[in-house]
């Protein structure tokens, strides 16, 4: 029987009888059926003579070579190898410390005397090289704290008598190694040692949250809970004459905005020690806590320094520093869906200003570049420094000090502290907490 080879798919293919053209059954293609031998009218295959030119047998035509191996149409698809996952870690408050050399858990000195911010041994708990049990779930309920007691009156304030209420946040991570930071627990504590000593603020009316270490009180951790409830707190009972403040040291993130009043479509957010489990604070919770319950005549100055922080607290306005000086921009007018269309939440009359580590698109450095041996977040070193040095600033004075301070030396941070309020005001104002 005559077969012929499929000149697409190479598949060796029978004719029908008497047929001139026909389709390969494989895949569809059409040929031509070869010529019909006639027995005699041929010479057998293999046997034609040699010609003048001494050339031997010709090849046979006609002889059935074995079947090959059906080829594919198409060549096999490349092996799928999925893309490696991102984790969804918070982005760095700096650079991750190096756990090669663990640092040792220091004593702190007593209250009446200075911490070791700008010299002396490093501070912070051990960084362990192995994951450290995640926190127990639930940690019970939060702490109920005591009323605040009334502070010694400040010259300028508007009651004679006034209370002072702080609340400190520091936060080290140091249950999740891939999150860890090394100075933002020793920036809580410089931070209350100079409310203490330059401002009067009592011991008994401070609120200090840090996770130095994974056996301390779980009341005094730095959990959502914990915070929000130390937020309550702080602004409850407020009377005119009253001064808050509030600090935060840590990681500081962004998430998308579901309630269309961000310009660039993101909520700022602070991360809790426990924010794999109970997840972050984002910044419109942060006003309703803090800045919405303000009643008239009491103020609360903030400082926080995280990644992501301009606009952490939702204050109306911000700040803009030029060689003209300072000028206020609504943020009423930027953007957001809603923002032209809903009034901008505000407080019952008291003032807020917030002090921040960087812009919203940007990071704040958890370094030991400032002092040179201790690791601090680098925005509260310079607010700290500024204040220990020149103790009468203005508001714009503190600000560009700050600013320059971290421009200069050999870092040369490029994070740009802001300043914003819930209330325009004059910056040549002398800063007082």
């Amino acid at each position: 029987m005559n077969v012929v080879q499929c000149p697409r798919c190479s598949a060796q293919v029978a004719p029908p009888p008497g047929a001139p053209q026909f389709s390969c059954s494989y895949c569809g293609s059409l040929m031509s059926a070869p010529p019909v031998r006639h027995p005699g009218l041929y010479p057998a295959p293999g046997s034609y003579p040699a010609g003048p030119t001494g050339y031997g047998p010709g090849p046979n035509l006609y002889a059935t070579p074995s079947l090959p191996l059906q080829m594919p149409l198409y060549p096999p698809p490349p092996t799928f190898v999925p893309p490696i996952q991102q984790p969804l870690y918070p982005p760095p408050h700096g650079p991750l410390p190096s756990f090669a050399s663990p640092y040792p858990t220091p004593s702190y000195p007593a209250p009446a005397q200075a911490p070791p911010l700008f010299g002396g041994k490093p501070q912070g708990s051990l960084f362990s090289s192995t994951a450290p049990p995640s926190y127990p779930s639930p940690l019970g309920p939060p702490p109920a704290y005591a009323p605040a007691v009334a502070s010694t009156p400040q010259a300028g304030w508007w009651a004679p008598q006034c209370k002072k209420k702080a609340v400190l946040i520091g936060i080290n991570y140091t249950q999740t190694p891939e999150a860890r930071l090394k100075g933002c627990v020793n920036d809580a504590k410089c931070m209350k040692y100079l409310l203490t000593t330059k401002f009067s603020f009592l011991e008994s009316n401070i609120v200090l949250l840090t996770d130095e270490t994974k056996d301390q009180d779980p009341s005094l951790l730095p959990t959502k809970q914990n915070i929000l409830a130390a937020m309550r707190w702080l602004v409850a009972d407020g009377q005119a004459g009253d001064s808050l403040f509030f600090h935060f040291s840590g990681h500081g993130s962004q998430q998308r905005d579901t309630s269309g009043d961000e310009a660039d479509g993101y909520d700022e957010t602070l991360v809790p020690c426990d924010y794999d489990m109970s997840g972050q604070i984002v910044d419109d919770k942060i006003n309703d806590l803090l800045i919405a319950p303000l009643p008239a005549g009491v103020r609360l100055h903030a400082v926080i320094d995280a990644c992501h922080s301009g606009t952490a607290m939702d204050l109306q306005f911000t700040c803009r520093m030029d060689q003209g000086g300072a000028t206020w921009e609504d943020e009423r007018c930027k953007g957001g869906r809603h923002s032209r269309h809903q009034s901008f939440s505000s407080t019952q009359g008291g003032d807020a200003v917030l002090f921040s580590g960087c812009q919203d698109n940007q990071t704040s450095a958890d370094t030991n570049a400032m002092s040179g041996n201790v690791s601090t977040g680098a925005m509260t070193y310079c607010f700290i420094e500024a204040i220990e040095k020149t103790p009468s600033h203005t508001y714009s004075s503190l600000l560009m000090g700050m600013r320059q301070a971290l421009k200069a030396g050999k870092q040369k941070f490029s994070q740009i502290p802001q300043l914003s309020s819930a209330q325009a005001f004059d910056m040549n104002r002398a800063f007082m907490i």
